[in-house]
């Protein structure tokens, strides 16, 4: 068994959903037979050394990885000092068949509001599939959804911790692996809790790559729920030995009565990165 104490970073096993932040505590690490065991305590803000309620995350995860396929689970605890407690479970799986990968998870939180007396219940589901058609074309589906309700003594939600939402490659609405800090919101929830339903086609050959992504609000006071449509075109290539470049062209297309004022926006990043 391994230990480790101090600050440290911690990323979930849900492409980020739950949380992806460096944070002091303490962790611990060990194998059972094929089984990965990982457990950890983190400790986010302390009240002793600052004004605010002391905030805690613990987490326990467990995988087993095979040559085909990756089975994997999480139990996982957050809390706000007399504020909030959240409990999450998760479970998810990887498959690979010859040319075909497929695979998801599902995400179950419950909790209390504790400041206005309302109870938190809610999911993330995602799935995915793809398909390698050449030896440098891949093609990959994906499918994801979070719930938005909001009553006098329940809310329905995801709630997030400190996520970084890059499971579905989009680059502009959230958050993208080339600039992370220019997107529209890095919470799988989405934009002020209106819960969001979303599908997606990433498509890559050689350098270049794509994506089509369509999004959907999931709240059911919002009458028109389509939010909008992206586009990203992009390259990543090896410039030099350890040194990769990346540049995408995101573009962003509200839909007509949405949250926003219906402008289409758009951005170029690029990001050149060196390995030690």
């Amino acid at each position: 068994m391994k230990f480790k104490v101090g600050l440290q970073g911690y990323r979930d096993m849900y492409h980020r959903a739950i949380f992806d932040e460096d944070a002091p505590g303490i962790t611990a690490s060990t194998k059972i037979d094929k089984f990965n065991l990982n457990t950890g305590l983190f400790v986010l803000n302390d009240d002793e050394v600052n004004e605010n309620a002391s905030q805690t995350f613990g987490t326990i995860d467990i995988k087993r990885k095979s040559e085909n396929n990756t089975v994997k689970g999480s139990l996982m605890y957050y809390t706000i000092q007399d504020e909030l407690s959240i409990f999450y479970l998760g479970a998810g799986t990887d498959i690979t068949l010859n040319n075909n990968i497929f695979g998801g998870h599902f995400i179950y939180n419950m909790g209390e509001d504790k400041l206005t007396d309302q109870d938190i219940n809610g999911f993330f589901g995602y799935a995915y599939a793809g398909r390698k058609i050449m030896d440098n074309l891949k093609l990959k589906l994906k499918f994801g959804y979070t719930p938005s309700k909001y009553d006098a003594d329940s809310k329905t939600m995801f709630y997030s911790i400190k996520p970084n939402a890059v499971g579905y490659g989009l680059e502009y609405f959230y958050r993208g692996s080339v600039y992370d800090y220019n997107a529209l919101t890095r919470n799988y929830q989405g934009i002020l809790g209106e819960g969001n339903m979303v599908g997606v086609l990433n498509a890559s050959y050689k350098f270049l790559y794509a994506n089509l992504g369509m999004i959907y609000a999931t709240n059911e006071d919002i009458d028109d729920k389509h939010i909008g449509n992206e586009i990203d075109l992009g390259i990543t290539t090896e410039v030099a030995e350890k040194i990769k470049f990346k540049a995408v062209y995101a573009m962003f297309m509200p839909c007509k009565d949405s949250w926003s004022e219906n402008e289409t926006a758009s951005e170029l990043s690029m990001q050149l990165n060196y390995k030690f």
